[in-house]
């Protein structure tokens, strides 16, 4: 005969277990919640309003500059000055390909290997020279990124992997 004892204890325990177990995954959940909240709030370019620029740089870890406009990356883009060894964070926000540099000898991206699948990249100015920082177009305005008219299939065509000018380094020895 089954001892009825011995099973109503394991039905106990067995209930005790899975209660905690809950418990424990509610709590890891609210805490991993507010942790990719909080990181998301530490973010350097954050606190832009949506329709706002298209990214922000900064030199330095200093105060982040507006890139583009509402209307993406169109005309001539911000100029910066910096002097060697500088560091240029650049992030753009939504609808473009990778940042490059015209001149890596003058301007070279760092970061490694992941910096390639980020939208934020950095760079070291490492000689003196101008440098072009773009990036590639991928919505279906090209650079502009809205337009009164939506372009025509064969425009957008046209558009899309677009060079759009992202900033302008100036790179001094001193």
């Amino acid at each position: 005969m089954i001892n009825l004892k011995i099973v109503d204890e394991l039905e106990i325990a067995s209930k005790e277990f899975w209660t905690r177990a809950l418990v424990g995954v509610l709590v890891l959940s609210v805490l991993l919640a507010f942790l990719i909240v909080r990181a998301q709030q530490d973010k350097w370019w954050s606190g832009v309003s949506f329709g706002g620029e298209q990214g922000r740089y900064r030199v330095n870890g200093g105060q982040a500059g507006a890139i583009g406009s509402m209307g993406g990356l169109i005309g001539q883009p911000a100029s910066v000055r910096v002097t060697l060894r500088s560091t240029i964070d650049v992030h753009l926000f939504v609808g473009y390909g990778s940042i490059v540099s015209s001149d890596p000898a003058v301007l070279r991206g760092v970061g490694g290997v992941f910096a390639w699948f980020s939208s934020t990249k950095s760079f070291e100015a490492v000689s003196p020279g101008t440098a072009e920082l773009t990036t590639t177009a991928s919505g279906s305005w090209g650079c502009a990124q809205i337009s009164p008219v939506p372009p025509s299939a064969e425009t957008a065509v046209q558009l899309q992997g677009k060079e759009c000018p992202v900033l302008v380094i100036t790179v001094s020895a001193s």
